[in-house]
């Protein structure tokens, strides 16, 4: 992790070292929220998402937001 950003309304942000974009956490449930991004992190390897991702959304708790930035955009 190379940053983390803190905001009342939106909770904590992560900036995650090789991965273009944030991770929002929320403002609870940090536990279950990290355990999310562990299981998710190899998902999105595989499916070739990770490189893409813009911001990766775990502050719900039934789902993950997933926003792609272009493709031919520099990293």
């Amino acid at each position: 992790i190379s940053e983390v950003h803190v905001d009342t309304e939106r909770g904590f942000t992560l900036y995650v070292n090789g991965l273009r974009g944030a991770v929002e956490l929320g403002l609870h449930d940090f536990p279950e929220r990290l355990t999310k991004f562990h299981r998710v992190w190899p998902i999105l390897t595989q499916k070739g998402y990770l490189h893409r991702a813009g911001r990766i959304n775990l502050a719900s708790n039934h789902r993950v937001l997933l926003s792609m930035e272009e493709r031919d955009q520099k990293p």
